[in-house]
């Protein structure tokens, strides 16, 4: 049932199709950013304000900055129209509740926000010393901070690593911290990977000042522009470090894979962690070194000029080194053909195929698996011919991507032919060459944007959800971030029936939500006025 937190005015959500429709590849005009950054009402020069780009409008993903002036005003021009997240960097101090990530920002074309005003404070300090059992300093031990106080979301802001870790002395100094209460821990959670950290003891992670529970662990309180001192750490546990070495090799020739690409994973029963961009030797050979116990998998990263792919290595560290794990690189499989652009003539067709990049990925049955979503990538020819390959059997589903359009892509694959027939559902097995492929491309030019309104009260707009699902493609769904004023638009659309699903976290209780259907046209702007009424409700205080 639709909870009556939510009221329809004319419709709860009216939907119309503005007149003057948008076209996407039309120009847009810039805008600007104004406002203030202040310290207990009081102006901060030399602030350094950015705006970060997350969807723009023509691609245009330059960072705008500028610095404040004497009396901590600025402005931020020629800014086109999108999405950003504003942000301060003034390293000692912090930004207060709500806004302490910066805030985000929809700027229309043309527009010219101001107002957009900071208060920061004064960040604390914590400040200590790590040593061992038997006394002695701790030497680039690396240094976190979590704070139980605030949301799992939050709390990450504030849980990390020192870049430089303890110096020579054990001592480490974390400032920048907002006021509240800490846990602050030294060492290496089990579930995190340690190799290629240096060589020595790998310490079990010991909360202040000496207990590996973290329910145990003393809290530390910070208040503004406070340091706190002696916050120790004393290292008693250790943890056995490992050595694990692997080789890669031709599965048909049984020679070694010289400087293969590969990345390495740990997993945890509730998460997992992954790092890539590694390398083999010139012999395939690969050493890792400190490997902590777990279980771990090593898979080969696709690379454009080799054909090959391998199915990942599992293996479990547990109390000694492992030798020798081999990884078997098989031919893979490729595919080619042509993309055009539906409805297009030739010449818009070459000028839209200009640098664009096509990926090709396989998926199977097991949607966990390694490798699943690992694409392989190819340049499209001014012709529009293209080949992918080093593929797994599976089911091939492809993307399009244009490298200077930013990271929005504004293409969608309507329809694969082989030799003329269309193929729901492309699949291709091992070592298979799949030639004479036609792709229709067609552009997302269709855009929900819109507002959201309170009545009878003000929720902070990180309490809502808003996305867009559209119907009859159960895997097409995109969320649509709502700004600081309420404010909020997608990525360009393939055209067609979208459900709108609104999620609002309003008091303590099961969340309201709300669905609505919007139909997308191309080339225009589906405009959506959403209102929420907070009469009888409960809101939480803003953290």
């Amino acid at each position: 049932m639709i909870s009556s937190t939510l009221k329809v005015v004319g419709c709860l959500f009216v939907v119309c199709l503005v007149v003057n429709a948008q076209n996407p590849a039309q120009k847009t005009r810039t805008g600007s950013i104004s406002g203030k950054v202040t310290v207990k009402g009081n102006g901060l020069a030399g602030v350094l304000v950015g705006a970060r780009a997350e969807h723009v409008s023509g691609g245009d993903t330059k960072t705008p900055v500028t610095s404040t002036d004497q009396q901590g005003n600025y402005r931020l021009s020629n800014v086109a129209p999108g999405q950003y997240q504003v942000m301060v960097a003034a390293p000692q101090y912090v930004l207060t509740a709500p806004n302490r990530y910066g805030k985000s920002l929809i700027l229309g074309d043309g527009e010219n926000v101001e107002n957009v005003d900071f208060a920061l404070v004064r960040g604390g300090v914590i400040t200590g010393k790590v040593t061992d059992a038997d006394g002695r300093p701790v030497v680039e031990e690396r240094i976190e901070v979590s704070s139980p106080e605030r949301s799992n979301a939050e709390a990450m802001m504030y849980q990390g690593f020192m870049s430089n870790g303890t110096d020579d002395r054990g001592i480490y100094r974390i400032y920048g911290l907002a006021p509240g209460k800490y846990r602050v821990s030294a060492g290496s959670s089990p579930a995190r990977m340690y190799f290629g950290r240096g060589s020595g003891n790998v310490y079990v992670q010991t909360f202040h000042p000496s207990t590996t529970e973290p329910a145990n662990a003393t809290l530390v309180e910070v208040s503004e522009g406070g340091e706190v001192t002696n916050v120790d750490i004393t290292l008693r546990r250790t943890m056995g470090v490992f050595t694990v070495t692997a080789r890669v090799i031709d599965a048909e020739t049984g020679k070694p894979m010289p400087d293969a690409r590969y990345g390495l994973e740990k997993r945890s029963e509730h998460s997992g962690m992954s790092t890539g961009g590694h390398a083999a030797n010139s012999l395939g050979e690969i050493k890792l070194e400190n490997m902590t116990p777990g279980k771990y998998a090593i898979y080969l990263e696709p690379s454009v000029d080799r054909d090959r792919y391998a199915e990942p290595v599992r293996f479990e560290v547990v109390d000694q080194d492992i030798k020798d794990l081999v990884i078997k690189a098989s031919s893979g499989s490729s595919v080619s053909g042509v993309i055009v652009f539906e409805g297009m003539d030739e010449k818009i067709n070459r000028t839209n195929r200009a640098g664009l990049m096509i990926y090709a990925f396989t998926m199977r049955m097991n949607r966990e698996e390694i490798g699943n979503s690992q694409p392989q990538s190819g340049l499209v020819g001014a012709d529009g011919s293209f080949r992918v390959g080093g593929l797994r059997p599976g089911s091939v589903h492809f993307s399009v991507w244009n490298p200077a359009g930013g990271p929005n892509a504004t293409f969608e694959v309507a329809r694969v032919e082989r030799e003329g027939v269309v193929q729901p559902n492309l699949e291709i097995k091992a070592r298979e060459q799949i030639s004479g492929l036609r792709l229709t491309v067609r552009l997302r030019s269709g855009q929900i944007r819109g507002v959201l309104k309170f009545e009878n009260g003000q929720l902070p707009t990180s309490r809502v959800r808003l996305s867009a699902r559209k119907i009859g493609d159960e895997n097409y769904e995109t969320p649509l971030e709502i700004d600081d004023r309420g404010r909020f638009q997608s990525v360009p659309l393939p055209a067609g029936v979208y459900e709108l699903r609104l999620i609002a976290y309003v008091g303590r209780g099961r969340p309201t939500q709300m669905q609505q259907q919007v139909v997308v046209v191309d080339n225009q702007v589906s405009e959506v006025t959403l209102t929420l009424d907070l009469k009888n409700e409960v809101v939480p205080d803003q953290p």
